[in-house]
């Protein structure tokens, strides 16, 4: 089909006449249509259901318009909402479109407001025109829209006024008329003439007037009269035509020409303000308008508010048009007269009720937005259908990809004609809402449903997230509410849940998309929080929050919103579930429905798709493995499918056996029951169809005619719900159904005679799955079957063969499914099949029967053979029963029937008993009755009462291994009956969603419940309900369904009232989603909702999965190494959660408050707050201006009050920035003291952070600040009384210092520094709020290894740390943290010494020891400085020092032990080093209480030779210092080597599995050796440092090389496998490594392309103990896990789905081979550590779009990457789009089929260019990049800024306008970061084009990063695994460059 629209740069023209739409009756009683509108139930149809009826739209042609005008041509109106006469059965229910010449009209309160089409502009222009009788045309919009739309829209309304009125022309004078002038407040007035000598058609619109727009708001006038034009020229002559129109000058109106002005605004929310009001109507004001104006809204719902709001109230009001653009627009806001703006006190609070006259739905207009917000425009779309037409829902999940294509650009008139009618069908059903009940009488409510809590969440998680995207949350919730209250079910539930997540919307805020786009935030909104914000509903009645219902899907509840008490929404909205146990008495049976079984649903769903005639499958287990196979069924157009009974039922209509490969390849993701299943059908479409009564090979019933694009009536007839499948006639136009899609739009399907594969897909799991010998055997048979990567597993390619038949051999010993799908599709085979197993043993034979029995009750019924393993299918056709019911799920079944047991009650299971074929059906008979339950079962039902309560008793040993998913609940009890019950035979328990086993001691135990856990199962110790207690917290559920399940039987069983917590409540989803509402509802416990909102332990704040340390059961693994990473953030951000306290910003004004605190918040996910500008808005005046009227006093008042109402409004999730005199007032520092905690008895609600900067930096600032009001004294006394202020109020302090990392000479000039500040602050920030759970922790702050593994730290020995900068780098190479012993600086002045804390970290990533040793201890302090020392102690902990050195003497002094307790008070999440050396050797370490060696008495030294008298120990040193440090460090003298024997001696006698860290070593030469033995932190010098520290100091590698003489540290081989690798740098990267460090190492290469060679080499050296590990690179990266060589994977290999890292990890807990050889990747890592490198550790995330070039392996751990750093948007693009769209659905991305297209910036709510950070990497071979456009990419204009001309290519800074700080990696000012992973040449093409002139000139400014570097950063991150110590990367760096050859 081609478009036949209008040219609108031509005159219009009357279009030829088309066949009418609608048979519109042909008269309409008016009595009928009041009864319509006065009907109480507001509906006149039966039921709830209001219907799309052809009465309530009318058509209208656009030559209507020119015929005549609106007083002449009235159309006949039917009203909405009245039933269709009976003579108009004819008339179809659902029109299809043709917008090009029609446009669909909605009558809203009796008028026809609503015009709906496509290409609308030049329609509407002359409607406007000819049906408006005004003066003047006021146009309001914003500036996103009006650079779109306003040009196009100005050219029509000159055209239509010409048409009317005669043509003038209209011309700009010169450029400056045609340009708003800056600074200038009149509009722009376009000059006119009219003349008699124009042309006789208007001219092209660029040649006519182009508007003009500015970045700012900006007004227009169009079509104003000159002055001087003469009346005849205006008025022409009666008697002659006006050229360029077809009017006759005597058919003028007489009415005056109207003129048309437009005035634009800024986007966003901010402008829906009374103040952006008055600023339109002062506007208006000026321009001329009088009370004869029509004001146009083109825009959003914004515009649409406030110009709505202006003509409400100007002049008394005025007519309003709303043209909205976008989709929510369209089906909300514009329809219903609600305009209004936004004050303080809240949203849409002032506001009047203005009917539109016209509003004008343009669906052109849609394909101008960006791809989200037309999806969150749906959500209101399925809103409106969800609770009003099951049917238009259907059309909502049927058209998913129309919509989404359509959004996109394509013009297919199918996508285009579905979108309106969608549109068309909400808005109707808001004009009959609105019609009903104008101002909100009751009916309007049922407008908001789901709005009740999206709202709240909206209110809270805005603008992160979008309106219709809470809205999708909201409606989900909110159905889940009803389903609670018993009023819906399930099945409503997951089907709107289901279509809301087609549209790529959100439906719970734990949603990884809600995560991703709110930063994390998602995650912590509680309950409480929702209903808080819920308790000013508008919709409330008498304090009950009320929620609008639906029964099922098109159904209402009440025609009204329902009171719901915080119980019931609460116990919804909570992640965690309190069960209070219920009575235990016998009563009636509990009967109870259980959820489908999953494997009956799968074969129920292919058999009946694969049969004829109709089924309705009932009892299905809504699921997402369930749905994979229907989608992919459907797909396949193996069967068509419609919901009935309420959504409970599905009836599967069968294609007897027809299917057809679909176009596109078929994503099953983990579904490895439907990836079997379809590999054996997908063969058959290229066999023809059979009936029952037809076994010759004819097609299927209407399989021509959809080649041909007809539809049969019967096939139409067919696509309404069965209840109504009555006759259709011929004049019927049905809704655009899928069949009529495809036959309307053959392109998108493939040519009949050319048969294409179908290409079965799935995540990367799937993609390891075997299903190799399922395809060998159905290849053996004739077909063809390819593997699309890996050697047997998906994806398969799979040709259209059909399946031969006769004699098929299978292996059987690895899955039944493979039987199964085998079995299934065999009787569709050209020739009967008899299918015989081979192999040992035949798998899981139990599922075999059920496939054979399924198969016959479907008609077909399979012949077993006496071997057992032989099967004969006969040729035949499936025929659907007209009902099957799939039994329930036998695992779920045990749940209920427990509870009966463990409550002395009875519950019958109403839908499985003995006919069950699934293994734990036998649950009741075999275990529950040895309980002393008895058990009732049939063939369908099972019936079990537990005996009184109590009675339950222990049952011994049962082998479990027939049904092992039931021991979880026989574990529970089992721990209620009183008695031993020993569980065996389920050792697979341990590789599930978790390890069960282990699980289920650990909850238990939680219980009371005494569990001895075995290898291959349990035994349960029952102590009876006396001896059970409820856990203390919640029940941890390790995300595992049955964990869940199971402890809340277990809960259930306790004494009555007991209440207990189960957290994660949600993973319950995964097979009985409506569980808990089954507890409560019918089981009768009483349940409450309990906040519990913490992120989960696998991801971090954006959503992302982080990467898992794999670990043993028997200790860590060698993946849990030290991070490599250099900043220490990394550590925080990946194993810290993060203290949500909200964070108050104090400081000078211009020390960058708030600069640094944008970026702060932005980073952290966090609400920013200006404290200023937030008390500026509330008081709604300028601060001068309060300044001015209330003086000094009223201000620091008025600022006091809104920081309390911020920190009210704020208490978690924000960072406030106060002004500079906050601190002015007690009341203010009274505040900030009570919000740290300082003030004395407070506690700490958040923190308080001092930012201070250089005082006379501030002050060069504040020079060139004029917007705040000069201080009324000198800056640096205001400083100077300020400070110690500022110290008193903070609990954290962070200063900023000038210069570049590295360089010790600052220029005073160069302001890049602030890159750096903006990095360190976040980190400092991110270390204070981390919630570090010390019991599980792996690593100190800064990322320093807990013991065993081993640790240095580095002593700084300068007095001025600059002086240490240009060698911090080289000393500190391998150290783990860095010491500042300011003892030894220059000045002890706390200034200085901030300073010096402030300038290391500059130039160190590595932790900080902060260290003032005394004269006493060996240092440099005055001993007699206590206070000041700890003054000096408490202030590093402000300064965010991971580590503060205290010195434990003096502790029986009371001030002294004062201050070390105050001390540890403070001390947060920094680690005290409790320390005591002794310099003289005075003290012993061996305990006085042991006996004597040799001659020497205990507690005796020898000193000089001689015995030496009683002296202190320290072992009693040691008990003190325990007391009061987090590590302890004992440092003594070794004068003979037995000072070293002693101190071994007492290392090992304190040292245990809950012992302190210790450091403990001795000084002096001798004690060398000590410091060789320790392990953790040891302190370390370098040659390059003055002097040690300490005497007898030695340097990391003298450590190694001594540890290896000693023998602890053996040698190991390292190699690289793969070809070609005779060029790799690998050996030059880990060589210099080891030999830098000294490490008894060495890396070779081993090149091989076989994996068995490689598994020799490691074998070889691993069992002599030699094998470190490996660098793996192709073609072995996947080989490795195909073959079992990497015995263990990580969780970024598993993902990636390759290796390139192995490492061995020896120990006695692997058997008699004593190793395990783990794999990794860390190409990822390379990626994001240089990512981190150029944008900070922080990016990634919200506004970061990362973009990935090829498809090839290494896209794959590009793709992760940028997942892992969390990235708003992944965008995937290859050559070959099949790729590109497979890793776009395995990644959470999406694939762009032109490279241009990828850099595109994304976009606000408004619509206008967001903020967009991108990170483009390629992984495509150099040699490879030429054939790619990368030009055209590049030299696509940067949306975000301007081009650059000539002159300002060399300009690509920006400078913030606050705080004068110019940042680049943080601000748009650098587009972000190219990467190329290709090495050769370093400057690839993809390189050179990202900063060739032609990107420069377009806009972009990127950095780069070439595959060099991202080689050696892998290779770091696989040192360090090797290793356990950080990289030295600088010298690895040098050598690697050296060696680098192009």
């Amino acid at each position: 089909m081609t478009e036949n629209r209008p040219d609108p740069t031509s005159p219009i023209r009357t279009p030829q006449p088309h066949p009418p739409i609608l048979a519109m009756p042909s008269s309409s009683p008016p009595s009928t249509a009041h009864s319509a509108l006065s009907s109480p139930v507001g509906r006149t149809l039966p039921g709830p259901t209001l219907m799309f009826q052809p009465s309530s739209i009318r058509t209208t042609s656009a030559s209507d318009v020119q015929r005549s005008d609106s007083s002449s041509h009235v159309p006949p109106r039917v009203q909405f909402g009245v039933n269709p006469t009976p003579s108009s059965s004819s008339v179809a229910r659902h029109p299809t479109f043709q917008t090009d010449h029609k446009f669909l009209r909605v009558s809203v309160l009796g008028h026809d407001t609503y015009i709906c089409g496509y290409n609308l502009t030049r329609y509407l222009a002359r409607d406007i025109v000819k049906s408006f009788n005004v003066a003047t045309i006021a146009i309001v919009t914003d500036e996103n829209v009006a650079r779109i739309h306003l040009p196009k829209l100005l050219v029509e309304l000159h055209h239509a006024i010409d048409d009317v009125f005669g043509v003038q022309q209209l011309h700009v004078a010169s450029a400056e008329d045609a340009t708003p002038q800056p600074g200038s407040a009149q509009p722009v007035i376009s000059k006119i003439s009219t003349k008699k000598d124009a042309p006789t058609s208007p001219t092209s619109p660029t040649d006519t007037y182009t508007p003009p727009l500015t970045s700012g708001p900006s007004s227009g006038t169009l079509l104003r009269p000159s002055h001087d034009s003469s009346t005849a020229s205006l008025n022409p002559s009666p008697s002659t035509a006006v050229a360029g129109s077809n009017t006759p000058v005597s058919n003028l109106p007489s009415r005056p020409r109207p003129r048309v002005v437009y005035h634009v605004v800024p986007p966003g929310e901010t402008v829906k303000t009374r103040e952006y009001k008055a600023k339109i109507e002062d506007w208006m004001f000026g321009a001329g308008c009088g009370r004869d104006t029509v004001v146009v809204a083109v825009g959003g719902g914004v515009i649409g508010d406030m110009a709505g709001f202006v003509a409400a109230t100007f002049m008394r009001g005025v007519p309003i048009i709303q043209i909205p653009t976008t989709l929510l627009a369209m089906v909300d806001s514009s329809i219903g007269g609600k305009t209004a703006v936004d004050v303080p006190a809240g949203k849409n609070l002032v506001g009047a009720f203005h009917q539109p006259r016209r509003i004008y739905a343009d669906m052109e207009y849609l394909q101008t937005l960006p791809l989200r917000e037309v999806l969150n425009g749906m959500a209101e779309v399925v809103k409106t259908c969800a609770f009003w037409s099951e049917e238009d829902f259907a059309l909502c999940e049927e058209g998913v990809d129309r919509v989404i294509e359509f959004a996109k650009g394509n013009r297919d008139p199918v996508s285009r004609d579905l979108i309106t009618r969608l549109v068309v069908s909400s808005a109707r059903v808001k004009s009959y809402v609105v019609t009903n009940d104008e101002k909100e009488g009751g009916l309007r409510n049922v407008l908001n449903f789901g709005h009740s809590i999206g709202h709240a969440i909206e209110a809270i998680l805005a603008p992160d997230l979008l309106h219709g995207e809470c809205v999708s949350i909201g409606m989900v919730l909110e159905c889940e509410v009803a389903r609670a209250l018993g009023i819906c079910d399930q099945a409503t539930v997951e089907r709107l849940a289901r279509c809301c997540a087609a549209y790529g919307l959100p439906t719970r805020l734990s949603d990884p998309l809600a995560v991703r786009l709110t930063g994390g935030r998602s995650l912590r909104v509680s309950a409480e929080q929702i209903l808080e914000v819920m308790r000013v509903d508008k919709k409330n009645r008498a304090g009950r929050k009320r929620l609008v219902m639906i029964k099922s899907i098109g159904t209402l509840h009440e025609q009204d919103a329902t009171a719901v008490d915080d119980r019931v929404i609460r116990k919804v909205l909570a992640p965690a579930v309190e069960l209070i146990s219920p009575a235990h008495q016998s009563g009636p049976a509990v009967l109870m429905t259980v959820p489908g079984s999953k494997s009956l649903s799968n074969r129920a769903l292919l058999l009946a798709s694969l049969a004829t005639g109709a089924c309705t499958v009932k009892g299905l287990l809504h699921s997402d493995d369930t749905q994979v196979m229907l989608e992919a069924l459907k797909r396949m157009k193996a069967a068509s499918v419609e919901h009935a009974e309420d959504g409970k039922a599905l009836v599967v209509t069968g294609n007897g056996g027809t299917v057809k490969a679909p176009d596109v390849e078929v994503y099953l993701g983990n579904a490895g029951t439907a990836s079997r299943f379809l590999t054996a059908v997908a063969v058959l479409a290229g066999s023809k169809a059979r009936t029952s009564s037809d076994d010759d090979d004819k097609e299927s019933v209407g399989s021509s005619g959809a080649e041909d694009g007809d539809v049969d009536p019967q096939i139409r007839a067919k696509q309404k719900p069965r209840s109504e499948q009555t006759k259709v006639s011929e004049d019927s136009v049905l809704p655009p159904t899928s069949a009529m899609i495809d036959s309307a739009h053959p392109t998108l399907r493939h040519s009949g005679d050319k048969p294409h594969p179908t290409t079965l897909t799935g995540n990367a799991r799937m993609k390891q799955r075997p299903i190799g010998d399922l395809v060998a055997a159905l290849n053996a048979n004739g077909c063809h079957i390819a593997f699309g990567e890996r050697e047997g597993s998906l994806p398969l390619v799979i040709q259209p063969t059909g399946l031969p038949g006769g004699k098929i051999s299978l292996s059987a010993n690895i899955s039944s499914q493979y039987v199964s799908a085998i079995l299934m599709a065999a009787p569709y085979a050209e020739n009967p099949v008899e299918l015989t197993l081979v192999g040992e043993e035949v798998v899981s034979q139990a599922y075999i029967d059920m496939t054979l029995s399924i198969m016959e009750d479907f008609g077909v019924k399979v012949e077993r053979l006496p071997d057992g393993r032989t099967y004969r299918i006969p040729r035949a056709t499936y025929v659907n029963p007209p009902d099957y019911t799939v039994e329930a799920d036998a695992s779920s079944a045990t749940y209920p029937l427990a509870f009966a047991a463990v409550t002395g009650t009875t519950v019958t299971v109403t839908n499985m008993g003995s006919r069950s074929l699934q293994g734990d059906s036998k649950f009741a008979t075999e275990v529950l009755a040895k309980f002393g339950c008895v058990v009732e079962q049939t063939e369908r039902t099972t019936t079990v009462t537990g005996p009184a309560f109590g009675q339950l008793k222990g049952i011994g040993t049962i082998d479990m291994e027939p049904m092992t998913d039931a021991f979880l609940t026989l574990c529970a009890v089992a721990a209620v009956a009183v008695g031993d019950t020993t569980i065996v035979g389920i050792s697979n328990q341990r590789v599930k969603e978790c390890d069960r086993i282990s699980a289920m001691c650990e909850q238990l135990r939680r219980f009371g419940v005494q569990v001895a856990e075995m290898p291959t199962g349990l035994t349960v110790h029952g102590a009876g309900p006396e001896g059970l207690h409820p856990p203390e917290g919640a029940v941890k559920c390790y995300d595992d369904h049955r964990v869940a399940m199971s402890m809340s039987v277990l809960a259930m069983g306790l004494k009555q009232g007991l209440r207990s917590i189960v957290g994660e409540k949600r993973c319950v989803e995964k097979t009985w989603p409506d569980w808990w509402d089954v507890v409560e509802r019918e089981m009768g416990v009483s349940l409450e909702g309990v906040d519990e909102v913490v992120a989960p332990e696998d991801e971090d704040v954006t959503g992302a999965k982080k990467e898992v340390v794999v670990g043993t059961k028997y200790g860590p693994s060698a993946l849990d190494v030290v991070p490599y990473a250099g900043s220490t953030s990394v550590v925080r951000a990946e194993t810290s959660k993060l203290s949500d306290a909200t964070i108050v910003i104090i400081g000078m004004r211009g020390a960058g408050k708030s600069t640094l605190g944008s970026i702060s918040a932005k980073n952290l996910a966090r609400t920013f707050v200006d404290m200023d500008a937030l008390l500026e808005k509330k008081i709604g005046i300028s601060i001068h201006e309060l300044i001015d009227r209330e003086g000094w006093e009223g201000f620091r008042k008025a600022e006091l009050q809104a920081l309390k109402d911020a920190l009210e409004l704020h208490p978690t999730g924000a960072i406030l920035a106060c002004g500079g005199g906050i601190v002015e007032t007690e009341g203010g520092r009274d505040l900030l003291k009570a919000w740290g905690g300082k003030r004395e008895g407070t506690i700490r609600k958040g923190h308080v952070l001092h930012l201070t900067r250089d005082i006379d930096d501030v002050i060069e600032y504040l020079t060139r600040d004029k917007t705040r009001p000069a201080y009324p004294e000198e800056m640096r006394d205001v400083w100077n009384r300020r400070k110690g202020w500022f110290s008193d109020c903070s609990t954290i302090e962070f200063v900023v210092v000038k210069g570049k990392r590295g360089v010790v000479n600052v220029d005073p000039e160069d302001e890049t520094y602030w890159d750096d500040v903006a990095k360190e602050l976040v980190d400092r920030l991110r270390h204070q709020l981390a919630q570090v759970d010390d019991g599980n922790a792996k690593f100190f702050p800064g990322g320093v290894p807990l013991p065993p593994r081993t640790s240095y730290f580095l002593a700084l020995t300068f007095g001025d740390v600059r002086t240490a900068v240009p060698v911090l780098e080289e000393v500190t190479r391998g150290a783990d943290a860095i010491e500042l012993r300011v003892d030894l600086l220059k000045s002890h002045d706390q200034g200085y010494v901030r300073e010096q804390v402030a300038i290391l970290r500059r130039n160190s990533d590595l932790p900080i020891i902060f260290t003032v040793r005394t004269k006493g201890q060996g240092g440099n302090y005055p001993d007699e400085d206590v206070n000041a020392m700890f003054e000096l102690l408490e202030n590093a902990l402000k300064w965010g020092c991971e580590f503060v050195d205290m010195e434990v003497i003096g502790e029986d002094q009371p001030s002294r032990k004062d201050l070390m307790e105050t001390l540890l008070k403070h001390k947060g999440n920094s680690k005290i080093i409790a320390s005591f050396h002794d310099f003289e050797g005075n003290v012993s370490w061996d305990n006085p209480t042991q006996p004597a060696i040799g001659n020497l008495a205990a507690g005796q030294a020898i000193r000089d030779g001689k015995a030496s008298g009683p002296v202190s120990t320290f072992p009693s040193k040691y008990k003190i210092l325990e007391k009061y440090g987090d590590i302890i460090k004992l440092i003594g003298m070794a004068k003979q080597r037995s000072d070293n024997h002693a101190l071994e001696r007492f290392v090992l006698s304190v040292s245990g599995p809950s012992s302190k860290p210790l450091i403990a070593l001795n000084m002096g030469a001798i004690g060398q050796e000590s410091r060789a033995l320790n392990t953790f932190i040891t302190p370390v010098t370098h040659p390059a440092l003055p002097v040690p520290a300490a005497p007898g100091q030695l340097s990391i590698a003298q450590i190694h090389q001594f540890r290896h003489l000693l023998g602890l540290l053996p040698e190991r081989k390292f190699f690289l496998f793969g070809t070609p690798i005779a060029h790799s740098q690998s050996p030059t990267i880990h060589n210099t490594g080891f030999k830098e460090l000294g490490l008894p190492y060495t890396y070779t290469l081993s090149e091989t392309g076989s994996w068995e060679e490689l598994q020799s080499v490691i074998d070889k050296h691993a069992r002599s103990g030699r094998f470190g590990g490996a660098s793996v690179t192709i073609p072995l990266k996947e080989d490795v896990v195909r073959h079992g060589v990497a015995e263990e994977l990580s969780d970024a290999a598993k993902q990636i789905g390759a290796v390139n890292t192995l490492v061995a990890v020896y120990g006695a807990e692997y058997g008699e081979k004593g190793y395990r050889i783990v794999g990794d990747n860390t190409d990822w890592l390379g990626i994001r550590r240089s990512v981190w490198k150029r944008l900070g550790t922080f990016a990634g995330g919200r506004g970061t779009v990362g973009v990935v070039i090829g498809g090839g392996g290494t896209s794959r751990a590009a793709c992760f990457a940028l997942k892992q750093m969390g990235c708003e948007e992944l965008r995937i693009w290859n050559r070959t789009s099949a790729k590109a769209e497979r890793l776009a659905a395995e990644f959470g991305g999406v694939a762009i089929h032109e490279l241009k297209n990828s850099l595109k910036s994304l976009f606000s709510p408004e619509g206008s260019v967001r903020e967009t950070t991108f990170i483009v990497v390629g992984t495509i071979p150099a040699q490879a990049q030429n054939g790619i456009d990368l030009l055209g990419m590049f030299a696509e204009p940067n949306g975000q800024k301007p081009l650059l001309n000539d002159t300002s290519l060399a300009s690509v800074s920006r400078t913030l306008p606050v705080a004068g700080i110019t940042l680049t990696s943080l601000t748009p000012n650098v587009s972000g970061v190219v990467v190329d992973m290709a090495y050769r040449p370093r400057r690839t093409p993809l390189l050179a084009h990202a900063v060739s002139p032609d990107a420069l000139a377009a806009g972009w400014s990127f950095k780069l990063i070439e595959g060099i570097e991202i080689l050696c950063e892998q290779g770091f991150e696989q040192f360090a695994r090797w290793t356990g110590r950080k990289p030295p990367s600088s010298p690895i760096e040098a050598a690697v460059y050296r060696e680098y050859r192009e």
